[in-house]
C-alpha cells in the first residue's frame, strides 16, 4: 500500500471499509465518477506490487 499514490491508497481503504462512492468522493474532494476509476487503478497497482513481491521470493 505504501507504494501506491496516496489518494489511490486512501480511496481503496475507504471503499473497502464500506464507504459509498459519494462518501469517498467527499472525503477526498473527488467527483463521485472519479472514485471508481481511482479505486480500480489502486487495485490494479496493488495487484501488480503483490505479484512483483511474490515473484521476488
Amino acid at each position: 500500500m505504501a507504494r501506491l499514490p496516496r489518494r489511490q491508497a486512501i480511496a481503496l481503504v475507504l471503499r473497502h471499509s464500506g464507504l459509498s462512492y459519494a462518501e469517498v468522493a467527499a472525503a477526498l474532494d473527488l467527483s463521485s465518477g472519479s472514485v471508481g476509476t481511482t479505486v480500480r487503478r489502486a487495485e490494479s497497482a496493488l495487484r501488480e506490487e503483490l505479484i512483483r513481491h511474490a515473484s521476488s521470493d
